[in-house]
């Protein structure tokens, strides 16, 4: 039955049978409720459950979650339609979207040309301190160009 929570302690109990058939329930609940609600609410609500007397809903956002509150009369008339046990309390709870993670950018490695420019001006230079930067910039560098040179073949 919807009902049966799979808690992390008792999945080990269940057959592969009992996790698919209370997968699927889980799934028919929350078409059936996107069905009934408003397009911009069915959108973001994420997941759907039932738990001893109590409905939990996931949505994706804090905004549209509030805005589910509103809805209950629908939502109890769904469960109705489902022939399920009307719950004692309905729980909202806020479960993010996943996001793309952006992808990293390589860096431009310069030239051995130009490497062996900042190698020269780092010799040029009067300040000290430019100089030293300027030449550990160019061994750097140039350490790069090896790594990616060996990772290449």
């Amino acid at each position: 039955m919807l009902s049966t929570f799979i808690r992390a302690d008792r999945i080990g109990n269940m057959s592969l049978r009992q996790l698919l058939s209370v997968h699927g329930q889980q799934q028919q609940l929350i078409r059936k409720l996107r069905a009934r609600l408003p397009d911009d609410l069915a959108y973001t609500l994420v997941h759907a459950h039932i738990r001893e007397d109590r409905l939990y809903l996931f949505s994706s956002s804090p905004n549209f979650a509030f805005r589910l509150r509103f809805e209950e009369q629908t939502i109890r008339q769904t469960l109705g339609a489902l022939n399920l046990p009307q719950p004692r309390e309905i729980k909202l709870r806020i479960l993010p979207l996943e996001t793309e993670a952006s992808p990293t950018r390589s860096a431009l490695i310069p030239s051995p040309d130009t490497i062996r420019l900042i190698n020269q001006a780092s010799r040029q230079q009067s300040d000290p301190q430019l100089s030293m930067a300027l030449a550990r910039l160019a061994e750097i560098l140039a350490g790069k160009i090896k790594i990616a040179a060996t990772s290449k073949k």
